[in-house]
């Protein structure tokens, strides 16, 4: 169908960008995704992954802005930098368990996302994860995660010593750091 793999169909190299499908579903085979693979896939509505699929890396569905929610399996356990990074439709996505770790930039300028929770399993997230994310209006953490807390909605680390990002669009029109904070992430108060 005009999509490169693997010989061994393990890893998908790349999705055209302007590939006919708005639908795709990766084969069972498939373990890896390459980097940036379905970059700037423009028509691309939906996608489904396997459970053999363990890891989403650097770039991965960056500009595929017809996406509108995405389901990741319970098998992942990384998303890389800039994942889903301008996919300026994508409403809803939900983080399972199992994923430790959330790249640089992951879900930047995502612009239709509403809010978005940090799982219990989360032990870094990168910086500027959700910056530019301009209807974001609160990021809840699970509140047994060791690393990570929220407080109305804001992302701090679980010391509240660090602010790591205020939402973009938070229904607070002022706000009063906490004197335990003694440093603030970059882009925190991006937009």
């Amino acid at each position: 169908n005009g999509i490169l793999f693997t010989k061994d169909f393990a890893t998908i190299i790349c999705f055209p960008s302007n590939h006919q499908f708005s639908t795709f579903t990766i084969p069972t085979s498939v373990t890896s995704i390459a980097n940036s693979a379905f970059k700037e896939c423009s028509r691309l509505q939906s996608i489904a992954i396997p459970t053999s699929v363990t890891s989403i890396g650097d770039a991965v569905f960056e500009k595929c802005c017809s996406l509108q929610s995405f389901n990741i399996p319970t098998s992942v356990t990384s998303i890389g930098d800039s994942a889903f990074s301008c996919c300026y439709n994508l409403q809803s996505i939900t983080i399972p368990t199992s994923v430790t770790s959330i790249g640089n930039s992951a879900f930047s300028s995502c612009e239709n996302l509403e809010s978005i929770t940090i799982p219990t399993s989360v032990t870094s997230i990168g910086n500027s994860a959700f910056v530019c994310c301009s209807s974001l209006q609160s990021i809840t953490v699970e509140p047994t995660n060791l690393h990570f807390a929220s407080i109305n909605g804001i992302l701090f680390t679980k010391d509240f010593a660090t602010i790591i990002c205020f939402p973009s669009n938070h229904q607070f029109s002022t706000f009063t750091i906490p004197t335990s904070v003694t440093s603030i992430a970059n882009s925190a108060f991006n937009e």
